[in-house]
């Protein structure tokens, strides 16, 4: 395989960019079509010798990986309800039970 047959072929129109990659052994090549709008986006969130493939594994690892402070402060609950919860939980804690182990 040459080397000028390896480079990526882009294909631009005006309401959507084709894009097509080529792969090495084991990979699959999928053509997808994007509106302007998500190209530049995508294009946006690229950094210097990424892969647009790799810009969205890299995007969508980063969304499922959340942050457990993004969730604080997210219920809505009146305050009784909220003191309720919470001897809930106070109780549950005292009952629960520990043992002992013992590593040879």
């Amino acid at each position: 395989m040459s080397k000028e047959s390896c480079k990526p072929y882009f294909k631009l129109t005006i309401l959507q960019k084709f894009i097509y990659a080529y792969a090495h052994t084991h990979s699959m090549v999928k053509i997808i079509s994007l509106s302007e709008m998500a190209y530049e986006k995508i294009k946006e969130e690229k950094n210097t010798g990424e892969s647009f493939s790799n810009v969205v594994l890299r995007l969508i690892e980063e969304k499922k990986k959340k942050n457990i402070l993004e969730f604080a402060g997210k219920w809505n609950l009146p305050k009784d309800e909220a003191e309720k919860i919470k001897k809930e939980l106070q109780r549950g804690r005292k009952s629960f039970k520990t043992r002992e182990v013992h590593f040879k």
